[in-house]
């Protein structure tokens, strides 16, 4: 039987044992632990390596293209001049990066390439190597481990098949002895092959073993790798940053925006929220427009009456057509009544203020038709 075939035979037997259910096969425990657990570490391993690569990438990218940018010109302001041209405030276009030390961005870059290099992706990379290397140990061992069972399994059975021979060789004469010597010669000859399958494995075990050990124990310095990573990064963006010292060309302002236009009558809004546009109209034909006073004073009383009373003011039109109404609506914020009133000026207002705060007659239900 070839080696290959023998291995694949074994395994199977292993995974699916019909007649050998009390066969006890080679332990290889302690490295199979050990890999296994060498292999979920070099799983975060692999992720790690692979962020500090993007992110080493995109910052030379970011650096870089902050360095060009630094070389355009900031946007400048216009205005008209007499004869009625566009022409700019500043004659002379500034750059963005005044006094910004340019050459300080190429620096930033050659510490991120040549540390994060040799000091964090070349011992990555190394240890990766002997994971892969003990990886393929691993599988040659494994190999040898089921050609050794396979190798003792035909052993036993040759073994038994002997001594079964010798237990009923009493009256088989020369022929049954002819036989049991084929069957313990044969035996001999596999035993040794067997013993060199043993001895194999024993060596090829423990040179997996110490590779497995020594890489497990290199594990405890990744921590300081991951640190210095960060220190790197670190160091690269404060040179970066120094390129940036001296050239300041003043605090930065906040932005203030210019006065706002004098304030327009507000369209008349239904309870709703939606503006009555025919509704905004007619009350500007009706009522004009109010003075400062007027138009603080109501201001003020309509949001004292929203907001502490039961009632609300109204506009006198509908919300959806912008018809007048017999009534003006809008509901008050108070559960005392579901109806407002007009006022007809604001004298009335400023009366209507008084008698809601003191309780007057107008504390109750009103109800004013036009």
């Amino acid at each position: 039987m070839g080696t290959g075939w023998r291995r694949v035979n074994e395994m199977v037997l292993q995974k699916w044992p019909v007649n050998g259910a009390k066969f006890q096969t080679t332990s290889n425990k302690r490295c199979e632990m050990m890999f296994r657990e060498a292999t979920r570490f070099a799983g975060h391993l692999k992720k790690l390596e692979a962020n500090i690569r993007r992110l080493h990438r995109d910052i030379e990218v970011m650096v870089s293209d902050t360095r060009n940018i630094m070389l355009y010109s900031l946007p400048r302001t216009y205005d008209f001049t007499p004869s009625g041209q566009a022409v700019p405030d500043d004659p002379d276009p500034q750059l963005i990066g005044q006094n910004v030390q340019l050459d300080r961005f190429a620096q930033s870059i050659q510490i991120l390439k040549q540390r994060m290099e040799e000091e964090v992706l070349e011992p990555l990379t190394s240890w990766m190597q002997a994971f892969i290397a003990a990886q393929t140990r691993m599988k040659r061992l494994e190999g040898i481990r089921l050609e050794l069972d396979s190798r003792r399994r035909t052993v036993e059975i040759l073994y038994g098949k002997a001594e079964k021979q010798k237990s009923s060789m009493g009256g088989g004469g020369m022929r049954a002895q002819h036989h049991h010597d084929d069957t313990l010669k044969k035996m001999h000859h596999k035993e040794n092959k067997k013993n060199a399958t043993m001895a194999a494995f024993q060596e090829h075990e423990a040179q997996v073993y110490q590779a497995l050990y020594t890489l497990i124990k290199d594990t405890a310095c990744f921590r300081d790798y991951t640190a210095l990573a960060y220190n790197i990064l670190e160091e690269t963006f404060r040179v970066a940053y120094k390129s940036f010292e001296g050239g300041s060309t003043g605090s930065i302002v906040a932005y203030v925006p210019p006065p706002s236009p004098a304030p327009v009558p507000s369209r008349v809004m239904s309870p709703t929220g939606k503006s009555t546009k025919k509704g905004f109209l007619r009350s500007l034909l009706r009522g004009g427009w109010k003075t400062d006073s007027a138009h603080a004073e109501e201001s003020r009383f309509y949001n004292d009456t929203h907001a502490g009373s039961a009632y609300g003011y109204g506009d006198g039109f509908s919300t959806g057509t912008g018809e007048e109404t017999q009534t003006d609506i809008i509901p008050g914020s108070g559960a005392a009544g579901r109806y407002g009133w007009k006022p007809n000026s604001l004298q009335q207002f400023q009366q209507t203020k008084k008698d809601v705060r003191g309780g007057g007659t107008h504390g109750e239900w009103m109800h004013q038709e036009l």
